[in-house]
C-alpha cells in the first residue's frame, strides 16, 4: 500500500508521490506557480456523508487510489457539536471516480465517547506511522497511529509527547521531512490567541527533538495552519488568514541550515479568489490538492493543475 522506493535520491514520505516542486538549488523562484484549472477533486463531496460539512486535510497515496479526508459531521449522544472525523475513499485506477467514503477509527484511539476531532493526517515514513491532530474538549495535540491492512483501521495510538514535551501547550498540523529530522507544526500562542509556526530538528531518528524555534519570518499576527513540507525539508506550504481570508503561502530555503525565505502567496491570482478560503495544501506531481470554500456552502477538496 505504501511504497518507500523513490524514483530518485530525494528523501520523501514513503507511499506518497514526489511533489514535482522545483528544487531550490535548480530554480531561482521555487515558490512561483501558476495553475490553469481549479476544480472539485472528482466526486469526493458526493461520496462523503450527506450531512458532512467542511472537507479538509486531503492526503493521497502514492498510487493515487487511496484518499484520506477530514470531514466535519454532526455530533452524537449528549454532545451535538460538529466534529471532524477522518474518512478514507478508494478507487480502482487513475481518472476514475471515488467509491463511498468510509470513516476510520482514529477517534476511538483517544475517546470512547466519539466526541473528538481528528484532522491533519500525514504519513511519517521514518517511523511508518501516521501523525494527526487530535482535539478533545477544545484542546489540540499531536498523536500517531499505525495502519493495519485495511485502509480504514488504525491501531497503536500514541500521543507524540517525545516531539511535543511541553505541558499545557497546544499543537496541530505536524509536517515532517522524509528522513524524520525536521518537524514543522502550528503552536497556539496563549498571549495572542493565534496559531503560529514552530520548527524542531534532531540529528537522527533515535535522538531527542530540539526545543521549538518560532518561525517568526513565516508567522504573523494572524493564524498559520496546515503546514505541508516537501520531504527534503527545503520547501514549505501553509495556510494563513493574515489577509482576511485563508490563502496558501509558500517559503523555501537553499539548505536545511539556512533561514526560511519570506513567504509569498502560492499560485497568486491563478489560485486565490477574494472572499474564498484556501487551506490544507497537499502537493503532488505538480498538482495541488487543497480545501477550498467559496460562498456559503462547506469547504470542498479541490484540485489545481
Amino acid at each position: 500500500f505504501f511504497d518507500a522506493a523513490a524514483p530518485d535520491a530525494t528523501p520523501r514520505d514513503a507511499g506518497f508521490p514526489d511533489t514535482g516542486a522545483p528544487d531550490s538549488g535548480v530554480a531561482p523562484t521555487p515558490c512561483t506557480a501558476s495553475f490553469a484549472v481549479i476544480e472539485p477533486f472528482r466526486n469526493v463531496r458526493e461520496q462523503l456523508p450527506p450531512n458532512a460539512g467542511d472537507a479538509m486535510s486531503p492526503m493521497l497515496s502514492d498510487d493515487q487510489r487511496t484518499l484520506y479526508v477530514a470531514a466535519q459531521v454532526p455530533g452524537t449522544g449528549n454532545n451535538t457539536n460538529p466534529r471532524f472525523n477522518v474518512f478514507v475513499l478508494t478507487r480502482n485506477g487513475l481518472g476514475m471516480d471515488w467509491g463511498a467514503a468510509r470513516v476510520t477509527n482514529l477517534d476511538s484511539g483517544g475517546d470512547s465517547t466519539n466526541q473528538t476531532d481528528e484532522l491533519d493526517l500525514r504519513y511519517f515514513a521514518a517511523e511508518g506511522r501516521f501523525w494527526f491532530t487530535f482535539i478533545q474538549a477544545g484542546y489540540a495535540r499531536i498523536e500517531s497511529a499505525e495502519l493495519q491492512t485495511a485502509p480504514h483501521f488504525f491501531r497503536d495510538f500514541i500521543p507524540e509527547v517525545a516531539a511535543f514535551p511541553e505541558t499545557n501547550q497546544q499543537y496541530r498540523g505536524a509536517a515532517l521531512s522524509g528522513d524524520g529530522l525536521i518537524l514543522v507544526s502550528s503552536h497556539f500562542n496563549v498571549a495572542t490567541q493565534k496559531w503560529n509556526l514552530v520548527e524542531r530538528t534532531r540529528p537522527n531518528v533515535q535522538a531527542s527533538w530540539s526545543t521549538q524555534t518560532p518561525l517568526t519570518a513565516l508567522s504573523s499576527s494572524s493564524d498559520e495552519l496546515d503546514a505541508w513540507m516537501r520531504p527534503d525539508g527545503l520547501f514549505l506550504l501553509y495556510a494563513s488568514n493574515r489577509g482576511g481570508d485563508f490563502d496558501i503561502y509558500c517559503s523555501h530555503r537553499s539548505v536545511r541550515t539556512a533561514a526560511w525565505q519570506a513567504p509569498v502567496v502560492y499560485g497568486g491570482a491563478s489560485l486565490h479568489t477574494a472572499g474564498a478560503d484556501e487551506r490544507a495544501p497537499f502537493l503532488f506531481n505538480r498538482e495541488l490538492l487543497f480545501s477550498r470554500r467559496s460562498g456559503p456552502g462547506p469547504a470542498n477538496v479541490s484540485l489545481a493543475r
